[in-house]
């Protein structure tokens, strides 16, 4: 029947998939004649999931509501690869789609394989080539990679990952990040009543985000140390950080960050973050999301990993690897605070031109109606800054 109507299971549950799967999401439900979509969320990040949900619009049509206070990776994953299974058998999808590198992610695209459903990957082909750093996010996408029939990948760069381990390229295909598609959309929604947190007069603004899983412990408590030792060295810094709600976050920064220029606040819906992020004059996070939103709005990050998978910010000079040792967060931004607070002007399309959705969707559709869809093309925009990249490679070499 070549006319049949495919279902996609699109699977999320934490905050990220939200925001880089609602413009794909939004993208599908165009083509209500072919494609149908179900959405399926294991509440993974149960309160800034809903969130998101909100905020975007969407309703998932099933919701497993499967996280536990305190609960094991393995005993989640294998809760909810049990519970996917249950839910594949019920609705019987053409495809599931997964984006990045979650439990989440990884359980739906394992069930789906032992189903024998074809997987395609969202944000495919990122590697920091360390499978511990940052954990467990590497390992989930190196598996999640191997067993998808499509991947949708960000950059060049990604591309290039996947050609190295071997993919074949009619499997792959260069679409931009979703995450800038949300972002371009979201900036025109954005007004002055989500202003939520005042700068004092003549104060630069310093926007902290934590939450890596391997820093949890003494790591965390240098970084936090770090970062009030740079607030309190600088009198023209007022910091905001909107503390993630893991208790293995939340205590001890609000333990150890009690300064009068630090301003500790709950996490923030997509748009007042996104607010923040504009008129935010340096940032600092572990995030993989904002290292992307980051340089999209002309913003230099620095980052609190020792490694990263998103290295195209940092060959572009908008992003900066920091480390998470006490002495070197404070080396790096012990500098003056123009310096410290320096924008990039390069960096607006590195992630993507806002039409990664469009790709994905009619990636799909050729893979189910090729005769009627035509293959989208390669993204065409030189995402990668081909002028970077040799000089970096070069470098590297040296």
């Amino acid at each position: 029947m070549p006319n049949k109507i495919r279902t996609v299971l699109v699977v999320m549950g934490t905050r990220p998939e939200v925001i880089k799967l609602a413009p794909v999401i939004k993208e599908l439900n165009r083509h209500p004649s072919r494609l149908k979509t179900v959405v399926c969320s294991t509440g993974q990040h149960r309160h800034i999931l809903d969130q998101m949900m909100t905020m975007f619009k969407l309703k998932a049509d099933l919701d497993l509501n499967l996280m536990r206070p305190n609960q094991a990776l393995p005993e989640f994953l294998q809760h909810s690869i049990l519970e996917l299974n249950k839910v594949i058998e019920k609705v019987k999808p053409d495809m599931t789609m997964v984006q990045g590198d979650t439990i989440t992610a990884t359980a739906a695209a394992l069930a789906s394989y032992y189903a024998r459903v074809p997987v395609a990957h969202v944000e495919a082909g990122l590697r920091s080539h360390d499978r511990n750093n940052p954990f467990p996010e590497e390992a989930n996408r190196l598996i999640v990679d191997q067993i998808s029939d499509l991947l949708f990948v960000p950059t060049k760069a990604s591309a290039r990952n996947l050609e190295k381990e071997g993919f074949p390229r009619s499997r792959v295909l260069i679409t931009g990040n979703t995450v800038i598609d949300a972002l371009r959309q979201s900036l025109k929604l954005i007004d002055k009543k989500m202003d939520c947190c005042k700068v004092p007069k003549g104060k630069k603004l310093l926007l902290v985000t934590l939450h890596r899983r391997e820093s949890f412990g003494k790591t965390l408590e240098g970084i936090l140390r770090a970062l009030k030792e740079v607030v309190a060295a600088n009198k023209k810094l007022y910091m905001i950080y909107p503390v993630h709600p893991n208790p293995n976050v939340k205590g001890p920064a609000y333990r150890l960050l009690d300064h009068p220029r630090i301003k500790l606040i709950d996490p923030l819906s997509y748009l007042p973050f996104l607010s923040l992020m504009a008129k935010s004059n340096v940032i600092v996070t572990d995030s993989g999301g904002v290292q992307e939103e980051a340089p999209a709005l002309n913003k230099t990050v620095l980052v609190l990993r020792d490694k990263t998978e998103r290295s195209e910010a940092v060959l572009a000079g908008c992003a900066k690897l920091i480390g998470t040792k006490y002495e070197d967060i404070v080396r790096e931004m012990s500098v003056s605070t123009d310096q410290l607070c320096s924008s990039c002007s390069t960096g607006s399309d590195i992630y993507g031109d806002g039409l990664a959705s469009r790709r994905i969707t009619e990636a799909i559709l050729h893979y189910f109606f090729p005769g009627k869809c035509p293959q989208p093309k390669e993204f065409a925009r030189d995402i990668f800054l081909k002028d970077i990249l040799p000089q970096a490679e070069a470098a590297s070499k040296a």
